[in-house]
Order: structure tokens, then C-alpha cells, then sequence
């Protein structure tokens, strides 16, 4: 079951072609994050979505981050407050804008990362 986000007039805007999910291990190079699991925290888990982008799409937002561009296409965003970033704090606001008229929030407490190729 994939997720589809419409128009009122019943336009797809957004596809998803695939989603994944699992558990943080060394082979998949993502076993350091369980170093942030509390004993008393539920289990962790790694996941991720895959949506249709339109090579004409571009998308604006997520945040103060110091990577220097303003359209996020092509670029990789590391969604989370970083104090330590290199170019100084980057402060993730989970909301894009498209130059196709529309905005989608992320509702995630987790660290996120974000690409469109």
C-alpha cells in the first residue's frame, strides 16, 4: 500500500514508489545510532520512503542550514539540529515549498535525511 497525495480536483502531486525498514546493524554501516537508545527506550529502527520527483521539480525549505544553495534538488539535507555543523548550527524546519505551488510537512521527531536526484 503506497501513500498518494492529490488535488482537491484529484491531480497526483506525489507518488510513493517504495518504502523500507530495518533494524540498525553494522552491515548496513547504521549501528551507531543505537548509541542514543535509553534501556528504557522501545526498539530502533531505520526507515525510509521513496517518492516520484518530476526532473522539472524543485523544492525550497527545510530549515537555516549553511550549505550555501537555496533549491534542494541534487542535494542531500541532514534534518536535524546540528551545533556542530561546519559552515556553523543548521537548524532543520521539516517543511518544503515546490515550484510547483505546493508544501509538504514532515511530521518526524527523528533525525531525517532528505535527497531528491
Amino acid at each position: 500500500m503506497g501513500i498518494s497525495i492529490r488535488t482537491p480536483e484529484g491531480e497526483s502531486l506525489r507518488e510513493m514508489q517504495g518504502w523500507q525498514m530495518s533494524v540498525p546493524n553494522h552491515k548496513d554501516g547504521n549501528a551507531d545510532i543505537l548509541f542514543d537508545r535509553r534501556p528504557t527506550d522501545a526498539p530502533f529502527f531505520q526507515v525510509g520512503a521513496t517518492f516520484a520527483s518530476p526532473k522539472d521539480e524543485h523544492y525550497y525549505g527545510l530549515g537555516q542550514n549553511q550549505e550555501g544553495y537555496l533549491d534542494r534538488r541534487g542535494h542531500v539535507v541532514r534534518c536535524a539540529h546540528d551545533c556542530n555543523a561546519p559552515a556553523g548550527q543548521s537548524v532543520c524546519v521539516p517543511f518544503i515549498v515546490t515550484n510547483r505551488g505546493y508544501g509538504i510537512v514532515w511530521d518526524n521527531p527523528s533525525a531525517t535525511t532528505v535527497s531528491w536526484v
